[in-house]
């Protein structure tokens, strides 16, 4: 019977944040795959509440837009400004759906990897980490340059990840990785 040596306390904390993020990264990956899908449920909805919804209404009520049209004055152009993206941005977002569906399953695994003390699993941890944080990067960048304000949604969500990203990968390329080698052979 050998002799398991005892998870560190680096890598257990470690291990379950990079089980949360991983299954955050999933799901967020899954929503980028149906981001089509939903753009255009989302836009028959509006739809169907504009033509239910009587003309006139604002100027009824007695609170009527005021003078320059800001868009919270206008809920229906505020709603077309944020279903408004270009088209190849809908592509984007499901072939970023795909690499942060698979980043997500990695980091699922990574992390379990970590925990159950497998060798390999701090180098593994580091390039699936590095990995999710260069895609968190692009999407940045192309969140940035797309300029709508369903873009700026997924700014938030990759820097947020990014920010994640970095931590966990500095913790684990910093740490005491020692209780991860093979130990010596006993003379």
């Amino acid at each position: 019977m050998t002799d398991r040596p005892k998870t560190p306390t680096w890598a257990t904390l470690v291990g379950v944040l990079g089980i949360c993020f991983g299954a955050l990264g999933t799901l967020s990956g899954a929503y980028g795959v149906l981001t089509p899908a939903m753009l255009s449920m989302q836009r028959e909805l509006i739809g169907t509440m504009h033509q239910s919804m009587p003309a006139g209404n604002g100027a009824q009520s007695g609170t009527a837009a005021p003078a320059g049209g800001t868009l919270l004055s206008n809920p229906e152009a505020f709603v077309e400004r944020l279903l408004t993206v270009p088209r190849w941005y809908v592509r984007w977002s499901v072939v970023n759906g795909v690499a942060q569906l698979l980043l997500g399953i990695a980091y699922l695994l990574s992390a379990l990897f970590l925990l159950l003390m497998r060798r390999r699993a701090p180098g593994l941890f580091i390039a699936v980490a590095g990995a999710s944080l260069v895609r968190n990067m692009i999407a940045i960048g192309v969140a940035v340059f797309t300029a709508s304000l369903l873009a700026y949604w997924a700014l938030g969500s990759a820097l947020c990840g990014a920010l994640v990203d970095l931590a966990l990968l500095v913790t684990v390329a910093l740490a005491d990785k020692s209780a991860y080698r093979e130990p010596a052979p006993a003379a």
